[in-house]
């Protein structure tokens, strides 16, 4: 079953990366600018951080009305690299983009504040939103962001999602939406990542 689920996680990340692979040009690739959240160095900050604590990852998939789950142990920093390469795909801060997103900020009632970035032209296709919460001493809770493509081939629409408890300490993320091929049917899925801290 775990090889099995594996294969389907493997397939299902081939297939998620194939719309954002494609949105960038070879040359976009190695350049970054500095105008939105780094998603780059936050998550840089994760894959030194983890490998050093000593956690167990809980993989959730529900594809195709079946749920299949996987613990796994002792993930150094090319393990983790692998976990969060979808995020690193979902990074606004390139020079194509660079007007591309508008920014708000607000403070809740209970001090957290709330960082958004929209897709201006909500027609085209790409990262739609990105939505970043920090705590009252700026800590990050959570990092959002909702990915969509529509062309004649196939359809495409993607929420990805980092949570941490207090302190900024990663305690799961999330990947959830649908993929519809022409003349296929709509597959919808569900993936869970869990990360369990041992006492």
């Amino acid at each position: 079953m775990q090889g099995d689920l594996l294969h389907r996680i493997s397939t299902l990340t081939i297939t998620l990366l194939v719309g954002l692979t494609t949105m960038r040009c070879a040359g976009d690739q190695q350049v970054s600018i500095d105008k939105y959240f780094d998603i780059q160095e936050f998550i840089d900050k994760q894959v030194a951080t983890l490998p050093a604590l000593d956690v167990q990852l809980v993989k959730t998939l529900k594809i195709d009305g079946k749920t299949e789950e996987q613990l796994i142990s002792g993930l150094g920093s090319i393990q983790w690299e692998k976990e969060f390469k979808i995020f690193r795909e979902h990074d606004i801060n390139r020079p194509v983009l660079v007007d591309a997103y508008s920014m708000e900020e607000w403070t809740r009632n209970d001090g957290y504040m709330l960082e958004a970035y929209t897709l201006i032209d909500s027609a085209q296709s790409g990262i739609l939103n990105m939505e970043i919460t920090t705590d009252p001493d700026g800590v990050v809770t959570s990092w959002e962001s909702i990915f969509s493509e529509e062309n004649i081939i196939y359809s495409n629409l993607r929420k990805v999602t980092m949570n941490f408890q207090n302190g900024g300490i990663m305690s799961g993320y999330t990947i959830n939406g649908y993929h519809k091929l022409i003349f296929k049917d709509t597959v919808y899925y569900q993936f869970q990542a869990a990360i369990k801290y041992k006492q």
